[in-house]
């Protein structure tokens, strides 16, 4: 879910389209980062809810606060 290096994301990403089935699809997930908030929490959490078969999942994708914002562009 989380990448520090963008060598790292471009590794993974290529990985995953090689494995891919024709007409296979991939859904990347990514937290929007478009401001930094001033904030004295060491790190920041969001909470997840998903369904895959009918089944629910619950987690928690979490990591200190980035230096850089990221947003989906």
């Amino acid at each position: 879910m989380y990448f520090d290096e963008e060598a790292d994301l471009k590794a993974a990403l290529s990985e995953a389209f090689r494995v891919l089935k024709a007409g296979g699809c991939l859904h990347v997930w990514d937290v929007d980062i478009a401001a930094l908030p001033a904030s004295d929490k060491p790190l920041f959490a969001v909470p997840l809810k998903y369904i895959v078969n009918g089944i629910v999942f619950e987690a928690a994708y979490g990591r200190p606060w980035p230096t850089q914002t990221r947003d989906s562009c």
